[in-house]
Parts: C-alpha cells; structure tokens; sequence
C-alpha cells in the first residue's frame, strides 16, 4: 500500500493547476460519472500570462462567510495609493479614479488565528516550493472589498 491505494488498484485522481489532490477516490462503476461532474464544477483555467502564484481554494466558503460577515459589521475605510508628493517624497492618497477598495482590520484574535493557521497550512508550502524562500512573518490581516 501506499497513500492507502493498494498494488494493482485502479484509483481516480484529480489535481489543480498547482498539482494538489482536489479529489481522489477508488474506481468502481459510475466513479467516472462523479469525477466528470467534480472537474466540471472546478474554476475554469485561464488563458494568458502566467501568474506569480494561483492558489485556488485557499479558504473554504464557510470561513469565507464569516469573513463577509465581520467586514459588514465592522469599520472599513477607504484603501490609499502610495504616490510621489511635490517634494519628491512618497505619501499615503485617496484616488477613487485609480484604485476604488475599502479595507476593515481583523482585529478579532480568534478569526486572525484561524486565518493564519490556513494561511501556514495551505499557502506557505506552496510559497516554499514555486520560490524556493522561507516565509518568516505576515503582515496585518485586512479585509478588502473592491
């Protein structure tokens, strides 16, 4: 056995686009019916430049709510451009022509947490391994809503 598939064993596997199982399960008769169904429900594959870092599934839609929830309830502001001022010296403005996102702190522990345990668990290997670095801290955890 290994990965629990035994020698011989015909077995379904599905991966995204970063190579991780989205779904694996062991043939048998209408298996292939479900798989059909699970990889057209996936996000479609995008054509054009390559991103940095595509991370599909990162947050599962219960925590995602929960999330939508707190930015409701709490303050957001508006999201400022870094730009040159007259002195030539970088300064914090409101350009709703150039950048139009409202930001909300997390400011409760227990969600920061949680969200930061998905964030080591499901983001930072995957950081590792496209850019060969060691994630070492994070920044302030806001919400934005564009």
């Amino acid at each position: 056995d290994l990965y629990g598939i035994g020698v011989g064993q015909c077995f379904w596997v599905v991966v995204d686009p970063m190579l991780r199982v989205c779904l694996s399960m062991p043939d048998a008769p209408g298996v292939a019916a479900r798989v059909l169904v699970h990889v057209m429900r996936l996000p479609p594959v995008l054509d054009g430049p390559v991103p940095a870092l595509m991370l599909p599934a990162v947050l599962e839609p219960a925590f995602c709510q929960v999330l939508m929830d707190y930015y409701h309830t709490h303050e957001s502001r508006p999201s400022a451009v870094l730009t040159r001022g007259a002195d030539g010296k970088p300064v914090n403005i409101i350009d709703s022509g150039f950048k139009s996102r409202r930001d909300c702190l997390l400011r409760d522990g227990d969600l920061v947490r949680q969200l930061q345990a998905r964030i080591i668990r499901r983001v930072v290997p995957e950081i590792t391994r496209v850019f060969q670095c060691t994630v070492t801290c994070m920044d302030r955890m806001a919400l934005g809503r564009y």
